[in-house]
């Protein structure tokens, strides 16, 4: 299902077109559920600076996990099949860099349909715009100093600016979802193919996010400037977002997966 020109919200947009039924199936960043649905349960995956690399959300998220998420996202429309892991996501700046809370002090920084995304750039002091992808394509993008972005995602656009290297601040993990109606009017039997097929690609995204985090630092574009936070400028930023944390444990099962999930990235080996 493809997205609509000039829909600066095509992620909310494509998760109620899959809730009316107009589509069966489709996937759409984990980042937008709690926004468009009011489910939070999938939002601590982007809890700021919570997981290191790709590797980290890969190991988080074996089969068993990525089922259990999705099948927090149950509604009278729409039904989680499985979440994928994604590539983190750092600070990108396009007329700044944004290392130090001062630098992201007035800045006006793209994001997209996500309630803990919206939460950490105004903790930082930053203000959140939602902008459609014909807005991007252009060397210097109007209007916005920065964004979260992947170092493939600098390359395609063709962006020079600054990059955050050690600055994770989430990954872009990925809901596969289906519309209720449709998929009840599977069968057992059908069901269960959509369920084996959901897992597959879950084992197959997996197998890639061991190469993500050496495949990105080689991906950032010879314009773009790597920039380092120094120790006391990341324990400057962790402390800023502390409320989008407390936020999230505002939510009874948003604050249980916020504890799984803290729970297995601090027993991973250093």
């Amino acid at each position: 299902m493809g997205t609509r020109d000039g829909d600066r919200d095509e992620e909310r947009t494509l998760l109620t077109d899959l809730a009316a039924g107009l589509a069966d199936l489709g996937w759409v960043g984990t980042r937008a559920v709690g926004a468009t649905f009011g489910l939070r349960a999938l939002d601590p995956l982007e809890a700021p600076f919570l997981f290191d690399n790709a590797e980290s959300v890969s190991r988080a998220l074996t089969i068993e996990v990525s089922a259990e998420l999705a099948s927090l996202v149950e509604s009278s429309s729409v039904v989680g099949l499985a979440v994928l892991p994604g590539a983190m996501r750092r600070p990108f700046g396009l007329t700044r860099s944004l290392v130090r809370v001062s630098d992201w002090r007035g800045a006006v920084v793209r994001t997209h349909a996500s309630l803990v995304g919206d939460k950490t750039f105004r903790a930082l002091g930053a203000e959140p715009v939602l902008r459609h992808a014909g807005e991007l394509r252009r060397p210097r993008p109007a209007g916005i100093d920065g964004m979260d972005l992947h170092a493939d995602a600098i390359a395609q656009w063709g962006y020079a600016g600054y990059f955050t290297w050690n600055v994770p601040l989430w990954p872009r993990t990925v809901l596969l979802v289906a519309n209720r109606r449709s998929l009840d009017r599977l069968g057992h039997e059908l069901r269960s193919v959509v369920n084996q097929a959901a897992e597959s690609m879950r084992t197959w995204v997996a197998s890639g996010m061991r190469r993500a985090d050496e495949h990105e630092r080689r991906a950032v574009p010879t314009q773009t400037q790597i920039v380092l936070a120094t120790p006391d400028e990341l324990a400057e930023l962790r402390r800023a977002v502390e409320p989008v944390y407390d936020d999230l444990r505002h939510d009874r099962i948003a604050a249980v997966v916020l504890d799984q999930l803290e729970s297995t990235t601090a027993s991973e080996p250093q």
